[in-house]
């Protein structure tokens, strides 16, 4: 076998295995943009759910303000960790 030959065929090998790796790749980048499991979410928000939870920034002038005004914005944050559904639970 001829020196281009055989380097032809380490640069298909090469080619093979990068796009198979490309492949796996592009799969574990699908599964992670896939919707996520809302109903899953919701059971666990609901049996989480402490009554009163959230009243005070439901109740606050920040919330009214947004609630009333269609061209506002509302900007949550919360402590490190802490997903979004978890701050208020209603």
């Amino acid at each position: 076998m001829s020196a281009c030959n055989n380097k032809q065929q380490e640069i298909t090998k090469i080619y093979y295995q990068d796009r198979i790796k490309n492949d796996q790749y592009d799969k574990e980048l699908q599964g992670w943009l896939n919707n996520p499991d809302h109903i899953g979410f919701h059971k666990v928000s609901l049996e989480s759910y402490q009554a009163g939870t959230g009243v005070w920034f439901l109740e606050g002038p920040e919330f009214g303000k947004w609630k009333s005004d269609p061209a506002s914005s509302l900007w949550i944050y919360g402590i490190g960790r802490c997903h979004p559904r978890e701050l208020i639970q209603c």
